[in-house]
């Protein structure tokens, strides 16, 4: 029984010393931990729904991608699959483009297919490309290119669009002064409904 005593006051003596040094360790580590995580930049990918799909190549699924423009507004890119395409692009299955313009509007672009280019912040799209204006405008043709710093777009193959003030036919367009204006490009057709006629009179 004495030499149980001995082994027990020991332990007793070594456990108020160690219980310290570990809860110190443990709170130290909780501090310092942050601080060699990588720190989130202005451009990034969310990682909430990805998956890696494997069949038939590996590829990302679900993926979206954020950052800011030159204006600090808000975009994103978002795709039903990505395959890494060159050193900086990758290609998008399905990807889908919201963009912050100047006042707060902002444009929703869709398609089937498309490249993306995460330094310089461009999305070229193809297939099919539909884009949609917050102020009524919808427009139709084959490919568009996005460049996400400067807020513009442009597309050189045949346009067709509505909204407003009318219809429109054109050969191409371009966005330009972050949303500001839409400059139509070839041979044009514009056909402008007479409520818009009295609306643009009345002002």
């Amino acid at each position: 029984m004495p030499r149980f005593r001995s082994r027990y006051s020991r332990f007793v003596t070594l456990m108020k010393y160690a219980l310290p040094v570990v809860a110190g360790s443990v709170l130290l580590l909780v501090v310092v931990w942050p601080e060699f995580k990588p720190k989130p930049e202005r451009f990034a990918v969310g990682i909430s729904d990805l998956k890696v799909n494997v069949e038939g190549g590996q590829r990302v699924v679900n993926a979206r991608f954020t950052g800011v423009d030159s204006e600090n507004r808000p975009f994103s890119v978002t795709a039903d699959a990505v395959i890494q395409d060159a050193k900086d692009g990758v290609k998008l299955t399905q990807p889908k483009a919201d963009v912050t313009l100047a006042g707060n509007s902002w444009v929703a672009i869709a398609a089937p297919q498309g490249t993306f280019w995460r330094k310089p912040k461009v999305l070229n799209l193809v297939g099919g490309v539909d884009l949609f204006h917050d102020a009524g405008y919808e427009f139709q043709t084959e490919e568009a290119r996005i460049d996400f710093r400067i807020g513009a777009a442009s597309g050189d193959t045949p346009v067709k669009g509505q909204g407003p003030f009318g219809t429109v036919d054109a050969e191409g367009f371009r966005i330009v002064g972050s949303g500001n204006r839409i400059i139509f490009s070839g041979k044009c057709r514009l056909v402008i409904f007479p409520i818009a006629t009295k609306a643009g009179g009345a002002k």
